[in-house]
């Protein structure tokens, strides 16, 4: 018994300090809860148009639009008409764009791509053929006008033969082919115009024994007339190349010529200048001075230009010039010297005559007429 109640004792306490251990502690603090981040809403991706497959007949049409915008580029037509050829590129882009994608879409891209070539091609080709036919007429009349047919007769025939041919493809509906032709036409009569060219300035080299001042020049000219004439008709191109480079050095030749000739006539009319200066002819004679003078300044601007072939015939003209005002100026003061001269000699005459008289037949002191005394 007594040992139950030591038991109950025991477990009785034990409750007791559980319950005011309980009752002693701190109760915890409930800690703030994280706020939720919504989840991201997954948009569906849209499917992607399905339609019919690539074919032969989309594929022809990519092909054709690229065919166009091509041969638009080859011959500046999308700079010659810029915002047509944009629309045009455009459509193109679009078609491309959608091809593998959207069958329809791309389809009627390329149909209005290719509308838009091909009506841009025929207008700029129908405008650049009439700009050229314009050339082409002009460049043959200048080619006439040089002597071309005569002695040149087979290249102006292919000339000919080459403008005429532009003419009938254009009418074929040929437009890039009979712009190709035109401009191999316009090409052949501007070669020829420039063979006459250099062929006039040999003759002027010849002649004038010019080829002295520049024999290396003289004879790369002789090189590419000779270049010029094998290409003719079969490299047109080259041959056009050769006449410009012959030209130029034919003119190099002849100016250096003309050049050497022209310091010639420098000195010259420096020389009869000063003459003109001594005896002041610039005042005796001031409009056939300040015209010689501007012919002398006018030969200088031109050697400033190197242009001495006119510098030269300026030159020659200041000279005759200058020596038309002095021999002017000259004899006008000679004849003022002979007329002085003529007027001082008649005078001396007059006095020796009368002298001469006095001593023939000298008067009486008290003649008639002659007195002392004032008239009355």
């Amino acid at each position: 018994m007594k040992k139950s109640i030591v038991l109950v004792s025991a477990g009785f306490l034990a409750v007791v300090f559980m319950l005011s251990a309980c009752k002693s502690a701190p109760k915890p603090v409930d800690e703030p809860k994280p706020a939720e981040t919504p989840a991201a809403e997954t948009v569906p991706a849209e499917p992607v148009k399905q339609g019919k497959p690539i074919d032969e007949t989309l594929t022809a049409l990519r092909d054709r639009a690229g065919e166009l915008s091509s041969e638009t580029k080859k011959y500046g037509i999308d700079t010659f008409m810029p915002d047509r050829w944009n629309d045009a590129e455009s459509a193109r882009k679009a078609g491309l764009d959608s091809y593998g994608i959207d069958y329809d879409t791309s389809k009627s891209a390329f149909e209005n791509a290719i509308v838009l070539f091909e009506s841009l091609i025929q207008d700029a080709f129908n405008q650049i053929a009439a700009e050229l036919e314009a050339l082409i007429v002009q460049a043959r009349a200048d080619a006439v006008a040089a002597g071309a047919p005569e002695y040149f007769p087979d290249q102006f025939a292919l000339a000919d033969e080459s403008a005429e041919s532009a003419r009938s493809k254009k009418n074929d509906g040929d437009l890039s082919g009979s712009y190709d032709t035109a401009q191999i036409a316009l090409m052949r009569y501007r070669t020829l115009i420039n063979g006459m060219k250099a062929l006039a300035l040999k003759d002027s080299v010849d002649r004038n024994d010019f080829a002295q001042y520049a024999p290396e020049e003289y004879d790369q000219a002789h090189a590419e007339f000779d270049k010029a004439t094998a290409a003719f008709g079969t490299a047109d191109a080259v041959a056009y190349e050769a006449s410009i480079e012959m030209l130029r050095l034919a003119y190099i030749v002849n100016n250096q010529g003309f050049k050497q000739w022209s310091f010639e006539e420098k000195t010259k009319a420096d020389e009869i200048r000063a003459l003109c200066d001594s005896i002041k002819a610039a005042k005796a004679s001031k409009e056939a001075y300040a015209r010689a003078q501007s012919a002398y300044t006018k030969a200088v601007a031109y050697g400033e230009a190197n242009t001495w072939e006119q510098a030269y015939f300026a030159y020659t003209d200041s000279v005759t010039q200058f020596a038309s005002v002095y021999q002017e100026v000259t004899l006008k003061r000679n004849a003022a010297d002979l007329a002085i001269t003529a007027a001082k000699a008649r005078q001396q005459e007059s006095t020796g005559l009368a002298q001469q008289a006095d001593e023939l037949a000298p008067l009486p002191e008290n003649a008639e007429g002659f007195s002392d005394e004032e008239y009355i």
